[in-house]
């Protein structure tokens, strides 16, 4: 079957060569099934994230459509307040 030695070697380093080739193959496999579950996880973290950005923008415009009408109201209850103050003091000096 075998006529030298080196046909012998080239038999074993053949089957390494084999077994070899399995051992990285049955490595790589799960590296590249986890490399596709993490690149799930983050384009699902990337829409979380941009809907999260876009709820915040939101309540960012709302809060300030929110604050202009409260520094309206502000500014009335301030002017109010004057005013009431003012006639106050007028009632207290017609008394004196």
């Amino acid at each position: 079957m075998f006529e030298t030695s080196s046909d012998l070697l080239r038999l074993v380093a053949a089957v390494c060569l084999v077994w070899l080739t399995i051992f990285v193959s049955w490595f790589l496999w799960p590296m590249g099934r986890m490399l596709r579950d993490l690149t799930k996880t983050i384009n699902l973290l990337k829409d979380l994230l941009e809907r999260l950005s876009q709820v915040t923008h939101l309540l960012q415009d709302r809060l300030e459509h929110i604050g202009s009408g409260i520094k309206v109201l502000a500014e009335l209850a301030t002017s109010l307040a004057s005013h009431f103050i003012k006639e106050n003091k007028d009632q207290n000096q017609d008394k004196n």
